[in-house]
Protein backbone atom coordinates (compact mmCIF):
# COMPACT_ATOMS: atom_id res chain seq x y z
CA UNK A 1 0.00 0.00 0.00
CA UNK A 2 3.20 2.47 0.87
CA UNK A 3 3.85 2.56 -3.32
CA UNK A 4 1.36 3.27 -4.15
CA UNK A 5 0.77 6.29 -1.99
CA UNK A 6 4.27 6.61 -2.90
CA UNK A 7 3.88 6.96 -6.81
CA UNK A 8 0.22 8.51 -6.13
CA UNK A 9 2.25 11.47 -4.49
CA UNK A 10 5.06 11.46 -7.02
CA UNK A 11 2.82 11.42 -9.85
CA UNK A 12 0.67 14.79 -8.50
CA UNK A 13 4.16 16.10 -7.57
CA UNK A 14 5.08 16.25 -11.33
CA UNK A 15 1.61 17.48 -12.82
CA UNK A 16 1.48 20.39 -9.99
CA UNK A 17 5.46 21.12 -11.56
CA UNK A 18 3.71 21.05 -15.10
CA UNK A 19 0.94 23.48 -13.96
CA UNK A 20 3.27 26.19 -12.46
CA UNK A 21 5.60 25.82 -15.40
CA UNK A 22 2.34 26.36 -17.89
CA UNK A 23 1.30 28.89 -15.69
CA UNK A 24 4.70 30.95 -15.55
CA UNK A 25 4.85 31.03 -19.30
CA UNK A 26 1.33 31.61 -20.15
CA UNK A 27 1.35 34.82 -18.16
CA UNK A 28 5.05 35.87 -17.97
CA UNK A 29 4.71 35.26 -14.06
CA UNK A 30 7.06 33.94 -11.77
CA UNK A 31 6.15 31.42 -9.61
CA UNK A 32 7.01 28.97 -6.99
CA UNK A 33 5.80 25.78 -5.58
CA UNK A 34 6.35 24.12 -1.89
CA UNK A 35 5.36 20.65 -1.07
CA UNK A 36 6.24 18.60 2.29
CA UNK A 37 5.67 15.21 2.16
CA UNK A 38 3.75 13.73 4.84
CA UNK A 39 7.68 12.51 5.59
CA UNK A 40 8.27 15.92 6.39
CA UNK A 41 10.84 16.28 2.62
CA UNK A 42 10.43 19.49 1.11
CA UNK A 43 10.19 19.99 -3.15
CA UNK A 44 10.17 22.65 -4.64
CA UNK A 45 9.85 24.22 -8.29
CA UNK A 46 10.64 27.82 -9.03
CA UNK A 47 10.26 29.56 -12.08
CA UNK A 48 13.23 32.30 -11.63
CA UNK A 49 16.32 32.29 -11.71
CA UNK A 50 18.57 30.07 -9.58
CA UNK A 51 19.63 32.58 -6.61
CA UNK A 52 15.26 32.99 -6.83
CA UNK A 53 15.16 29.54 -5.96
CA UNK A 54 18.26 29.21 -2.83
CA UNK A 55 15.87 32.35 -1.29
CA UNK A 56 12.68 30.70 -1.78
CA UNK A 57 13.96 27.62 -0.23
CA UNK A 58 15.07 29.43 2.70
CA UNK A 59 11.73 30.81 2.88
CA UNK A 60 10.13 27.64 2.72
CA UNK A 61 12.31 25.83 5.45
CA UNK A 62 11.64 28.46 7.77
CA UNK A 63 7.64 28.56 6.62
CA UNK A 64 7.70 25.01 7.44
CA UNK A 65 9.31 25.06 11.04
CA UNK A 66 6.23 27.42 12.08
Amino acid sequence: MKRIEDKAFSKRKVELNKNARRLSDLHDADVAVVVVSSGGELYEYCSGGTDREAQNSEHAKSFYSL
